[in-house]
């Protein structure tokens, strides 16, 4: 069901993307900057300031008015001061409050494909493991928790998206790694909906778009028939523009009808998404 006060992209937003130097993080930044009001506020990170900064010099080109804030993030870095003070020290930096939005919103996007050039069975380091969970998901958790002390006020909109993918729920051999960060990702916020039905929670799988990590799927990955899958999906042209798939979630999230924590895949029928949402009213 829509949540009050209509389309999200109608109102005064702070919005945080994760992995916002390239790729699909991205294109959220500059797609979801071109659609919310003035005024609103940008927290890119990402590990690349460099990166960053170009971006932002993108968005301000076509939007000035936006306020857009650039911090280098290493999301698997575990430090606790870092998560605790972050949006502290941002909304210092810029002068702002949480009080000034009229809704926040946080793209969870940052992470890893993880070591594809093995077999789960033959995953025998120590950091190499640990350090895929690290980033892809106890970062994630981290950052997140940040994000909701920041906006406690649970009577104003708060948008909770993860980039999941089809690997979520579904296994493909090399990517044991990516497979389970990803599924482990998909429940923690399914689990964060069932908890608080104030937050709006979105798994968005954004389908195989043309990104440095498709790229690594196609030479990297030591399971030959998952190998000649990436390479023929390339070759025959049916990977996805990131734009492309961004503008799905943009109308994803402007109807706002999928049931709350849901994954929702790029190549899904969001009006079948409707339909079920209505059926739960």
């Amino acid at each position: 069901m829509a949540a009050a006060g209509g389309d999200i992209f109608c109102r005064k937003a702070c919005v945080v993307v994760t992995g916002a130097s390239k790729g699909l993080g991205k294109s959220v930044a500059k797609t979801f900057a071109s659609r919310f009001p003035d005024s609103s506020f940008f927290i890119l990170l990402a590990r690349s300031l460099t990166d960053l900064e170009k971006v932002k010099a993108e968005i301000l080109e076509k939007n000035s008015k936006v306020k857009v804030a650039v911090r280098k993030f290493d999301q698997g870095n575990l430090d606790q001061a870092i998560f605790d003070t972050l949006f502290d020290s941002v909304f210092s930096d810029f002068g702002v409050t949480a009080d000034d939005f009229e809704q926040s919103v946080v793209v969870h996007n940052a992470g890893t494909l993880g070591d594809n050039t093995k077999y789960g069975s033959q995953l025998s380091d120590v950091v190499t493991v640990q350090s895929n969970f690290d980033v892809n998901v106890s970062g994630t958790i981290l950052l997140n928790s940040g994000f909701l002390r920041k906006f406690s006020n649970s009577s104003k909109g708060r948008l909770i998206i993860n980039m999941s993918s089809l690997v979520a729920i579904q296994p493909i051999p090399s990517f044991s790694l990516y497979c389970t960060g990803k599924a482990a990702r998909d429940m923690f916020f399914r689990v964060l909906a069932a908890e608080d039905p104030s937050l709006r929670v979105l798994n968005y799988a954004p389908g195989p778009c043309e990104t440095d990590m498709q790229r690594a799927c196609r030479e990297d990955t030591v399971d030959r028939t998952t190998k000649n899958m990436f390479l023929a999906m390339h070759t025959e042209g049916n990977t996805l523009d990131c734009d492309t798939s961004i503008a799905k979630l943009v109308e994803l999230v402007r109807l706002d009808q999928y049931d709350n924590g849901a994954h929702v895949d790029f190549f899904d029928d969001i009006g079948g998404h409707i339909a079920k949402a209505a059926l739960n009213m």
